[in-house]
């Protein structure tokens, strides 16, 4: 495919990397030109990408030291939200006005935020819809009408799973979205080397990711009293964790991207514990993915994806406490047989973010001709 110049617009540049990262760095592999669109970095807090290849050229929405006061004397929704307005004005003036004959493609992954003039747009509008937003329940009820408005303008629509597939489709009677999940960097992930047994201080069931209010700590609780001899090692940012957690439990907070690998690969049963929720139910774990890249086996609440590759010795379902416990059992006996490392890593290697990416480049294609009239993709 010809270069491109892509505008990607995010509100979740800094923290963790996420499906926006990869989306930059697939295209930067392929030889296209990104610009991202976000918010400021936070203050002391180090970039995520440091083990992804980054774009050179990252447009940051100015500070505006009064947020801060807002957040510290307790209105910290409403500083978001102001942050969020600015945010669409930085990019209706960047990209839509004067970029709007620079730009080829505009890939929008963040929250729907108001109303941007697409309409007008010279660029090929991608719009990414990585989470039911309308579940959130820090988002106004008007981001359903602005997710519309989205999806109305976009040429396609990159949707994260089968069901949020369903839904879009339905009410939006548009014939431009596609299902196109999480994946992962194989080669990444499928490099880390397993220590021996005897260099472990200790045998580790464990989670990577995020801890919010979807996170079931309930069956994590459960799974640490039923197997007392393992370290339950949690990886990730812990939004308010239970005051009393068993011993064996480890909070080992947040950890750079390029650590995943080598902690990942520690761990005898890998966990997702979420709650079912309407949000969960639309989800596709990236960390799916990476834990399979790893080798190791899974045991995940019932989700698009993890149910696609439920299988003994692979991916285990479970849904309440007594479940998780009873899999993590089946998950240890067979965890470090050969043929089953070989399946798991089969499944993450035909999971990649590069054929994910190439599948958005086919969608794009047709578009191609009409994308290169213009100044910038000739």
């Amino acid at each position: 495919m010809t270069k491109l110049r892509v505008a990607l617009i995010t509100h979740f540049w800094d923290g963790i990397v996420q499906r926006p990262h990869h989306w930059c760095h697939q295209a930067l592999l392929q030889g296209h030109e990104v610009h991202v669109f976000t918010f400021p970095a936070p203050f002391n807090q180090p970039t995520p990408t440091a083990s992804i290849q980054p774009s050179p050229h990252v447009h940051r929405l100015s500070r505006w030291p009064w947020l801060g006061v807002l957040s510290r004397i307790g209105f910290g929704e409403q500083a978001t939200n102001i942050q969020r307005d600015r945010l669409v004005k930085f990019v209706q003036t960047e990209v839509l006005d004067r970029g709007k004959a620079f730009f080829d493609v505009v890939l929008y992954a963040g929250i729907p935020w108001k109303s941007y003039n697409f309409s007008d747009a010279h660029a090929l509008l991608l719009y990414d819809a990585m989470d039911e937003w309308a579940e959130f329940g820090t988002l106004p009820p008007m981001v359903d009408d602005w997710e519309k408005k989205l999806i109305k303008d976009a040429a396609i629509v990159l949707a994260i799973s089968e069901p949020m597939y369903q839904r879009l489709t339905m009410s939006t009677e548009t014939d431009s979205v596609m299902i196109l999940p999480n994946g992962c960097d194989y080669e990444f992930f499928a490099s880390a080397i397993r220590p021996q047994d005897s260099e472990l201080r200790r045998k580790v069931i464990g989670y990577t990711g995020a801890m919010h209010s979807w996170f079931d700590w309930e069956s994590v609780i459960a799974i640490a009293e039923a197997y007392p001899d393992y370290e339950i090692y949690l990886v990730g940012p812990c939004a308010s964790p239970p005051s009393v957690l068993p011993p064996n439990i480890t909070l080992a907070g947040k950890q750079p991207y390029s650590s995943l690998p080598a902690v990942n690969i520690t761990y005898e049963v890998c966990l997702i514990p979420f709650l079912r929720t309407p949000l969960i139910n639309s989800v596709s774990p990236i960390k799916l993915y990476e834990y399979l890249a790893c080798g190791r086996p899974v045991v995940a609440t019932p989700m698009p994806d993890t149910e696609k590759y439920a299988a003994p010795g692979v991916v285990y379902l479970a849904d309440t406490p007594s479940a998780f416990v009873q899999a993590v059992g089946e998950a240890l006996v067979n965890a470090n047989e050969p043929e089953l490392i070989a399946q798991r890593r089969q499944i993450a290697y035909e999971n990649t973010w590069a054929s994910r990416w190439l599948a958005i480049e086919a969608r794009v294609e047709p578009h191609r001709k009409r994308l290169c009239s213009g100044s910038a993709g000739s």
